[in-house]
């Protein structure tokens, strides 16, 4: 919606309700005689003498009739209808969206910057809801983006008040204008908000959780650097908008309590050139919190049922995708082990894909058996991009000898159950905590079912480097 036409629907509609207020009024208050003889039917006025009129030819009754006070209640009815048909159609801007919602477009990008918050029916919020609705030319969307990625005195990009005023904003621009428009360049210049936790767990091999927040159109690839005190860095390459959680990194035991910095770099996607650093980030690594302390070493067990469980677990086998990375995805069910046999289970799992005994990728990945459960974490996986080509590219069937040559090798693994101990329950209500003292050990071969995508893998939001990216 232009501003003229906001403009003209703002001022019409406030000048329509008072025009016919003004005309209700008028038609129920009357027009009183004032003394004057008038025609009842056509107000002419009769003169001294005589009850009939000159003009219509009507016959009066009486000299009160004559008389009487000239009213217009249809007119007045239909007058206040209107009233409430324009107030009607206006409620739901002005009163559930508030004041701001009958500003032009124009004065919501002025005024935002001079709001403290982003809240309910502030203009920040109305400016948001526009955005989102497809209300901005392109021209408001440009300025738009410049105001959200400029914030303002007290509000500077990335910080936390910038975010609770202007974040409902930056997320409308960024699925309402497709994200390889370049009137989004300005955001890549917010600086982006980069956290380094510390799960609870076994402090002998402790897990960092990276993760970022950044404002990136789609043709903006990242890339995450954390260097360590001891020296040593990791890289992993940053999608915005792809799936999955934060990047778990297992880090040295002795790198708690220190610090280290991170690095999160970006460059146009696909392109030759260097990549642009942003500013590093000091992060301090804490000690864990253990939420859950171990109670001793756990026991290794490998009874039929836990076999069955875990094998079944796996039974949906793993999608393969035509191109992309990773090539493939997991599918896996952690219902199959939601047993009152297994409450006490640390599942720690290595599982591999193989090509005739061979590991064509391998998967890590960790939760707590039991009715209660708890979300499954996984580290991420490693792959052979061409031998999960050819998988993709094999005949399809149900026995074709292809197919025959894969299967999925599941291995219980020592230090991924201890992981598990540190999960927390689906259900928080139980009490006391339940206390893990077994883990799945063995190994377990099944047949694997393969799903064969003919389109590009989901992007994945981390992916670990191993060796460093050319420059």
């Amino acid at each position: 919606m232009s501003d003229l036409v906001s403009w003209f629907l703002s001022i019409g509609s406030f000048a329509s309700i008072v025009l016919l207020t003004a005309l209700a009024a008028r038609s129920f208050a009357g027009d009183a005689a004032h003394g004057r003889r008038r025609c009842p039917r056509c107000w002419h006025e009769l003169g001294p003498n005589g009850l009939r009129c000159a003009e219509c030819g009507h016959l009066a009754r009486d000299e009160n009739d004559v008389g009487r006070t000239r009213r217009s209640p249809w007119r007045g009815g239909f007058a206040l209808l209107g009233v409430v048909a324009i107030a009607f159609a206006a409620r739901t801007r002005f009163l559930d969206r508030g004041p701001w919602s009958v500003a032009p477009t124009s004065i919501l990008l002025s005024a935002t910057p001079w709001f403290t918050d982003g809240g309910y029916r502030s203009a920040p919020w109305e400016l948001a809801q526009r955005i989102s609705a497809g209300d901005l030319d392109d021209a408001q969307l440009a300025r738009a983006v410049r105001v959200f990625a400029e914030g303002d005195s007290d509000a500077p990009p990335s910080s936390d008040v910038w975010k609770a005023k202007y974040g409902q904003v930056g997320r409308a621009l960024l699925l309402r204008v497709p994200r390889n428009d370049a009137s989004l360049l300005p955001l890549i210049d917010v600086p982006p908000r980069i956290s380094l936790d510390v799960l609870p767990g076994d402090a002998t091999a402790p897990l960092l959780v990276l993760d970022a927040e950044v404002w990136w159109p789609s043709f903006v690839e990242g890339l995450a650097t954390v260097k360590f005190a001891d020296g040593t860095q990791r890289e992993a390459s940053f999608e915005p908008g792809g799936r999955a959680p934060g990047l778990l990194l297992a880090a040295k035991p002795e790198l708690l309590g220190t610090t280290c910095q991170v690095t999160l770099s970006h460059r146009i996607r696909g392109s030759d050139e260097a990549w642009t650093n942003t500013s590093p980030v000091e992060i301090a690594i804490p000690a864990p919190q253990s939420a859950r302390p171990p109670n001793g070493t756990l026991i290794a067990e490998s009874d039929s049922a836990l076999r069955d469980a875990v094998a079944a677990a796996f039974a949906e086998g793993l999608v393969v995708w035509k191109s992309g990375t990773p090539r493939a995805g997991l599918r896996f069910n952690t219902a199959a082990t939601a047993d009152e046999r297994f409450t006490d289970v640390a599942i720690g799992l290595v599982v591999e894909l193989l090509e005739e005994g061979i590991p064509r990728r391998t998967s890590r990945i960790w939760w707590r058996g039991g009715i209660a459960g708890a979300s499954p974490r996984w580290f991420p996986s490693e792959e052979d991009v061409e031998a999960l080509g050819r998988l993709w590219a094999a005949p399809t069937g149900d026995d074709t000898a292809e197919d025959r040559r894969w299967s999925l090798r599941i291995r219980g693994d020592a230090q991924l159950a201890a992981y598990a101990q540190y999960l927390a329950t689906d259900d928080d209500r139980t009490a006391p905590p339940i206390i893990l003292t077994r883990r799945f050990e063995g190994s377990v071969e099944i047949p694997v079912v393969v799903e064969r995508m003919n389109a590009p893998s989901p992007a994945r939001r981390w992916m670990e480097q191993r060796t460093p990216p050319s420059e």
